[in-house]
């Protein structure tokens, strides 16, 4: 065997000749490997689903973001609901922090003694900081920044 056999073609014909071309190949497959990841944020906007296990019981989240930088979720476990409403900011590095403006129950009934009980107020929820990633253009997934939990959520 001779040289020839193991390296077939040669280097010079393989590698760019200059530092220049180097550069441009370079950004060039930056913008490639970028460009789903900007696409995809910016098509945040959209009806989009996730589902949990919360105390044993199953969870099937709906969140829909809107234009505008708004959003609404609504989480159903059995036969308990939840739902909030509000603004988002979505920061370049992939962060999204949310402001509740609207939330449901507002307020529980709570037993006394076995017979009789009271309304009480709901606090309002926190609004959340995230760590979004896109997977592809129709999944994404949330870290909870404070706490670290993570959900999947899929584009319906």
């Amino acid at each position: 065997m001779n040289r020839q056999d193991f390296f077939p073609v040669s280097a010079a014909a393989v590698l760019p000749a200059s530092f220049n071309q180097i550069r441009a190949m370079v950004v060039a497959l930056s913008v490639v490997l970028a460009t789903p990841l900007v696409v995809a944020q910016k098509k945040l906007d959209g009806t989009w689903d996730a589902a949990l296990v919360a105390n044993g019981q199953r969870c099937a989240v709906e969140l829909v973001m809107h234009a505008g930088q708004q959003y609404g979720e609504l989480v159903r476990c059995g036969n308990l609901m939840i739902r909030q409403s509000g603004t988002y900011n979505l920061g370049r590095n992939g962060s999204l922090i949310r402001n509740v403006v609207d939330w449901d129950p507002k307020q529980r009934y709570v037993m006394d003694n076995g017979y009789s009980g009271h309304y009480e107020t709901n606090a309002k929820p926190p609004g959340g900081s995230y760590q979004v990633t896109f997977t592809s253009a129709n999944t994404m997934v949330w870290k909870d920044v404070n706490f670290g939990g993570t959900i999947t959520f899929r584009r319906r």
